[in-house]
């Protein structure tokens, strides 16, 4: 009998999240309608809640207006970080401050590549290799990286002239084992994570810790909902 009125509980219990889910989506569909395609929509909510946030506009890249053999790396990583979300930009400072501190040890300096990105720098990177010319450059869809939300940073080499390297020593293809070793430890001390350690893919690329990111959590269910295609 009591399992009887449990099941009974548990079904109106789900009839009543499925009218509020149905609910939300009305809502959801409503507002999605009042642009013209699903991007446009999308963007325009992305930069409501990275606007939110604090984000910046990153310059800092091979298309943007500064160059990495423009600044030392330092000051340079402290304008990536600078773009940042304002809330984890603290544990990034002292998490590259410390990682600076290993590279140098190893005759090597560690630089941010990509911080925040726009939606649609995440969406072009993603065709890459999969519908677009060249190969493959990220696992994540539009709207499931942190990189969206200037909560990820992935990180690149600097050569002694200044120019970014994506592997180490230059020309080798691969990451130096003591990247593995010492590197992405330290995102753990500093309360970040390493996508590396997690998830087994993706070796340059830390985040805040998607455990901690709730703040993102309704933002990132309403640019991804019903739109498959965006993440």
């Amino acid at each position: 009998m009591l399992r009887l009125l449990g099941f009974l509980l548990a079904a109106i219990g789900g009839l009543r999240l499925v009218r509020k889910t149905t609910a939300g989506a009305r809502a959801f569909r409503l507002v999605r309608n009042a642009y013209r395609n699903v991007e446009e929509w999308a963007a325009d909510r992305g930069k409501q809640v990275r606007a939110s946030f604090g984000v910046k506009v990153d310059t800092l890249k091979p298309e943007g207006s500064v160059r990495a053999s423009a600044m030392s790396a330092d000051a340079w990583n402290a304008a990536k970080i600078g773009t940042l979300a304002t809330h984890v930009q603290g544990r990034f400072r002292t998490f590259i401050a410390a990682v600076q501190v290993v590279a140098r040890r190893h005759g090597a300096e560690i630089i941010i590549w990509d911080g925040a990105r726009t939606l649609e720098r995440q969406v072009e990177l993603y065709k890459r290799g999969r519908t677009a010319p060249g190969t493959i450059v990220t696992h994540a869809i539009a709207t499931v990286t942190g990189h969206i939300w200037g909560m990820a940073v992935d990180l690149i080499f600097r050569t002694p002239d200044g120019q970014p390297s994506f592997d180490w020593p230059p020309g080798s293809d691969k990451y130096p084992s003591w990247y593995f070793s010492e590197v992405l430890p330290l995102a753990k001390v500093h309360r970040l994570e390493s996508l590396y350690v997690v998830k087994g893919i993706d070796a340059p690329h830390i985040q805040f810790p998607t455990a901690e990111a709730t703040t993102t959590a309704s933002a990132v269910r309403a640019i991804k909902y019903d739109f498959p295609g965006l993440g």
